[in-house]
């Protein structure tokens, strides 16, 4: 059974049972799905429940790795700052994207670096930007609203089918953004893992969005993309046209000195450039904020955090390559509209 479809089961199973109460009732389910896909990594990831507090509150949870839970000795993690982040659970009537900016969030954030937002249906990753400034990374809907997510769990089969391999994607990458990029291997998950989920998106969004890029494809390559088989082909060589664009952009680069770069380069962020092109990705179909929740966004989206395209730097990326910065900064070259989640309040 996919954990997707277990966790809503559970979800549904103590909803239903009539003694829960609205937060920490469902702290098992929790657990238990983060558990089940931390355990694929290498090292293994694994969620506690109810940190103690060293010196910023209570999280609600913790992701720790093997290593440090195989390490410490007499009291398991006594004072131990989890290497994947904290989290914070509300109940499904809560707004995750108010509670990533309320004080208590911003609290656990000085103290972790990373926290974990959610109300159960929505997922807010808060860190850090490439200056270190406290930002919303990444987020997850698994529905619209609350009416929508219980109605959603009846039937939890059809949603992992249909969102559980970008969710688990999520979730992993919220359990890797604080380890290193050791090889590039790590970096190629990473852009895979992205790649999958715009691929997810485009399946799932309005293709009339994409005429446009079709039409000059076509053209370019001098043939029709036709039917079913045409329109998988299409979406697949867009999303591997784009992302292995970024990667090859990024290297060469990279082996370019500053006087040999274009002048009308565009800055983004602190040490890298990109040149001023038409962004194809700008076509991908992305969701309207038309509520506190964004009721627009179609489920299953993920929003990678920021409002414009950052980067530190080629420079930046290859030293991480080499054990540097735990943080996967070349990720910040993904198109500014590939992010899909709501903004937030």
């Amino acid at each position: 059974m996919h954990p997707l479809e277990t966790y809503l089961q559970e979800l549904r199973a103590t909803r239903s049972s009539g003694a829960a109460v609205k937060e920490t009732s469902f702290y098992p389910a929790l657990a238990n799905l983060l558990n089940e896909i931390g355990k694929t990594l290498k090292p293994k990831v694994r969620c506690i429940i109810n940190l103690q507090n060293v010196g910023a509150g209570l999280p609600d949870g913790g992701l720790f790795t093997e290593e440090q839970i195989r390490n410490n000795t007499g009291d398991l993690l006594a004072g131990a700052i989890p290497a994947r982040g904290a989290i914070e659970a509300k109940g499904t009537s809560a707004d995750a994207w108010r509670i990533a900016e309320s004080k208590q969030v911003k609290n656990y954030w000085s103290r972790y670096r990373q926290v974990l937002v959610t109300n159960y249906r929505d997922f807010v990753l808060v860190g850090a930007d490439s200056e270190g400034t406290r930002t919303i990374l990444e987020t997850y809907r698994l529905a619209s609203d609350e009416q929508d997510f219980w109605r959603k769990a009846v039937h939890p089969r059809a949603v992992a089918d249909r969102q559980g391999e970008s969710f688990d994607g999520f979730l992993k990458r919220v359990m890797l953004y604080q380890a290193a990029l050791a090889t590039p291997r790590d970096l190629a998950w990473f852009l895979a893992s992205y790649a999958r989920e715009a691929k997810f998106r485009i399946a799932a969004g309005d293709l009339p969005a994409l005429a446009g890029i079709r039409a000059a494809m076509e053209e370019a390559l001098g043939l029709k993309f036709e039917g079913a088989r045409g329109d998988h082909f299409f979406r697949s060589a867009l999303i591997q046209t784009l992302f292995y664009g970024i990667f090859s952009s990024v290297g060469a680069l990279e082996q370019e000195s500053p006087a040999q770069r274009p002048r009308e380069q565009v800055r983004v962020g602190h040490g890298g450039a990109l040149p001023p092109r038409a962004d194809p990705a700008e076509a991908l179909p992305r969701g309207r904020r038309t509520g506190p929740t964004g009721d627009d966004e179609p489920a299953g989206g993920t929003r990678l955090g920021g409002s414009s395209v950052e980067s530190r730097g080629p420079r930046l990326f290859l030293r991480q390559l080499r054990g540097g910065p735990r943080r996967p900064v070349l990720l910040r070259a993904i198109p500014g509209s590939l992010r899909s989640g709501p903004p937030g309040p």
